[in-house]
């Protein structure tokens, strides 16, 4: 799950997190607009409702996400907060 985060975070890191957390979501993903960077949350807890392991990505890291294929695509936080080419 991938949430793009401005108004929302607060509640996309409580009540969206604990949801996920509970359903067994593998990775959950807050893209932080307001801070510049992505929280990535895996290791879910669903008992707890909570992820074990919270990685904060900023600028010049790379976040890696599985595809269904096993593989992986790899995004660079620099081009999810670059602005639009003309």
């Amino acid at each position: 799950m991938i949430e793009v985060a401005d108004d929302s975070l607060r509640r996309d890191r409580t009540v969206k997190l604990r949801g996920y957390a509970r359903a067994s979501a593998p990775m959950y993903v807050i893209v932080n607009i307001p801070d510049r960077c992505v929280e990535v949350y895996t290791k879910p807890m669903p008992d707890k409702a909570r992820y074990d392991t919270v990685h904060t990505l900023r600028a010049g890291d790379t976040l890696r996400l599985p595809t269904a294929t096993d593989a992986t695509v790899d995004v660079g936080v620099d081009e999810l907060f670059a602005k639009p080419k003309d």
